[in-house]
């Protein structure tokens, strides 16, 4: 994943105490994706030919579950299918499944993005 640190210690006791709590949480989100990509992977994993992995047709049931009305098109599926099979084997590793949240920008946060002031206060020309 690529994370990038724009908080730099300056000498500041309270900017290093910020900068020590956003590296914890971003640690605490990275541990949580892989928790539950090993889960996902874990549930939906079969037995192939090339050992065990997750099937174009598991993963083709499961995308939009996770995506909703965006991942409707079969078109979507098989793009998605091509990037993550690159060896064209039939099925996914559990290394290669691992980067389906990031590929596919699923949340994985339990936060929500507080509203702005725009959002709150005009919520019809906003949206």
């Amino acid at each position: 994943m690529c994370i990038h640190f724009l908080l730099r210690p300056r000498g500041n006791p309270s900017n290093n105490l910020c900068r020590c709590n956003l590296k914890n949480e971003v640690r605490e989100s990275l541990e949580r994706v892989a928790v539950l990509t090993d889960k996902c992977f874990e549930e939906a994993a079969s037995s192939t030919d090339a050992g065990l992995g997750v099937t174009k047709d598991t993963f083709a049931r499961l995308l939009p579950m996770a995506l909703g009305r965006r991942a409707a098109s079969p078109n979507y599926v098989e793009a998605v299918w091509l990037v993550l099979d690159a060896e064209n084997c039939g099925a996914v590793g559990r290394q290669r499944f691992a980067e389906v949240p990031e590929l596919l920008k699923i949340p994985c946060s339990d936060e929500t993005p507080s509203p702005n002031l725009f959002e709150r206060y005009f919520p019809k020309l906003y949206k």
